[in-house]
């Protein structure tokens, strides 16, 4: 098979740096376009400031609406607590990576990969990722070992999205910021870059940030004149009064009692002065106002972020939760989906290429949402139809249940649990040969079926002997009909003779017995 061409991204010819891979290029800085220090945007958020704000980043001027996006999750706790939810359930999510074929080489190739997905550092990957969601795009550099026999990923720096434009033409396309000359294309393999794709339309405009930030103003407006209210009918007015003509030193007197209650609730007034606390009849119920359009505005909020409001908002039920909870996976199964597509482009596929060439298959990588609530069918519905005959692929179960294949030398689980050799544990090893029995074995002759009832029951074969064997041929002699038999050894077992081992196995061989041969019939 002739090699591939190796290409990027952009369908330009990928070009080996080694020192690239292996050195930090998107450092931040104190001075230039990649500066540390930003000044805030949020604050005094208006209608008028977030127009200017998205028509800006519309026309590809982002720093500002990037920044706002930022300081959002600061000062809104309830939409910093729904979006940490969304980023949380995401970051919960178990990967699975997934041999390109049963072949050798494939699966140690999955193993190398499985290595670089289950390392620590892996998830300081995934969390800088899941930024994405709230400002549209998130970069993470790679940094390699460029080791002579394989170049292997070993930390990700996540890159302050402000550090990037996008081209002029359609906008979708992200180039790095430089000093002193043009924004730089991502290398290929070095950068990891995210998007959610929540949206169509240019990049800029598929965050939550973005559907986020008037319900979130609005919120605020609700909040702040909710704590003006508060601070003028929160308190009634308190109105001093004297009588006569009250000299200038007694005005001030009774002036430093009125003030002197809002803090220390207690005055000292002479027996000729009176205080009276107003209340207006404007205040009644007006903060209810205030409260509701906040409520609102925080509702919106979490549809926009979570696709529902039962789990965030009071007055729902446990089931009703649980229904909305469905819609919130379908979020989440989206999430890991555009995820796990972004780190085989970026990081998978181009680790293959480093080390084995663009003819090898990749292995692939999922993130799979587990449904408690399918588990459980989809166990029972397997245990019913794999016996009658349905062939399942392994592969497939490993992938729906999100097990993973199991490291070489790893400790297995087994049917039975342990050691269930004849004599040790007859009722488990009963159990496991009649199972075989029942699966769909290939039919055997009698002669088979006896041989093997023989090397299963009678390796580990001890003669009976002394009392048992004596009650045994005693009740034979003496009775005249299986009742009296029956009646015999339960006065043996009474009298200390132990049958009770010996009578199951014989029932249950007996019954193993009859069932094969009803099965090879």
């Amino acid at each position: 098979m002739a090699e591939r061409k190796l290409l990027d991204q952009y369908g330009n010819p990928i070009k080996l740096d080694k020192g690239l891979m292996k050195e930090v290029i998107a450092t931040p800085s104190l001075k230039g376009v990649r500066a540390v220090k930003t000044n805030s945007v949020a604050t005094g958020l208006n209608p008028v400031k977030c127009a200017r704000l998205i028509k800006a980043a519309n026309e590809g001027e982002i720093f500002d609406y990037l920044t706002m996006a930022e300081e959002a999750e600061e000062l809104s706790g309830h939409y910093y607590s729904v979006l940490s939810t969304r980023k949380l359930a995401i970051r919960g999510v178990e990967p699975i990576v997934a041999a390109a074929s049963d072949d050798k080489k494939d699966i140690e190739i999955a193993e190398e990969v499985r290595a670089i997905v289950e390392a620590a550092e892996f998830t300081d990957l995934v969390a800088g990722l899941i930024d994405a969601i709230s400002k549209g795009f998130s970069v993470c550099e790679v940094i390699y070992n460029t080791d002579p026999n394989k170049w292997t990923p070993t930390s990700y720096n996540w890159i302050d999205p402000r550090n990037f434009t996008f081209d002029k033409e359609s906008r979708t396309i992200p180039l790095l910021l430089q000093d002193g000359g043009d924004p730089s294309l991502l290398a290929y393999g070095k950068f990891v870059y995210h998007t959610p794709k929540l949206k169509s339309g240019i990049t800029i405009r598929g965050g939550l940030a973005r559907v986020v930030l008037w319900p979130l103003m609005f919120a605020s407006f609700s909040e702040r004149d909710w704590m003006a209210f508060t601070e003028v009918f929160g308190m009634p007015i308190r109105v001093g009064k004297y009588s006569g003509k009250p000299t200038e030193e007694e005005i001030n007197v009774l002036w430093q009692a009125v003030a002197g209650i809002a803090s220390n609730s207690a005055a000292v007034i002479p027996e000729s002065m009176t205080i009276d606390f107003v209340t207006s009849s404007n205040s009644a119920n007006g903060d209810k106002i205030f409260a509701s359009a906040a409520d609102h505005f925080n509702a919106t909020i979490s549809k926009i972020v979570l696709g529902q409001t039962m789990t965030t908002e009071d007055g729902s039920s446990n089931a009703q939760a649980q229904v909305h909870n469905d819609v919130r996976l379908d979020i989440l199964e989206a999430d890991c989906k555009g995820l796990a597509s972004t780190i085989q482009r970026d990081l998978i596929d181009p680790y293959i290429v480093w080390n084995y060439g663009a003819n090898v298959k990749a292995p692939k990588i999922s993130f799979p949402v587990p449904k408690p609530e399918d588990i459980a069918a989809y166990v029972e519905a397997l245990t019913k139809l794999v016996p009658m005959g349905l062939e399942v692929s392994e592969q497939d179960v490993r992938d729906k249940l999100g097990i993973s294949e199991p490291a070489k030398g790893a400790k297995l689980l087994t049917i039975s649990g342990g050691d269930v050799s004849p004599g040790r544990d007859n009722q488990k090893t009963n159990e496991t040969a009649l199972n075989a029995l029942l699966n769909g074995k290939k039919r055997r002759s009698a002669d088979d079926l006896l041989d093997e009832f023989e090397d299963d029951y009678f390796d580990d074969f001890v003669a009976v002997s002394g009392g048992l064997a004596d009650a045994v041929l005693d009740g034979l002699d003496e009775a005249d009909s299986f009742v009296d038999f029956k009646d015999a050894l339960d006065d043996a077992i009474k009298s200390g003779s132990s049958l009770v081992d010996f009578r199951e196995q014989l029932a249950m061989n007996g019954f193993l017995a009859r069932t094969a041969g009803d099965v090879n019939d």
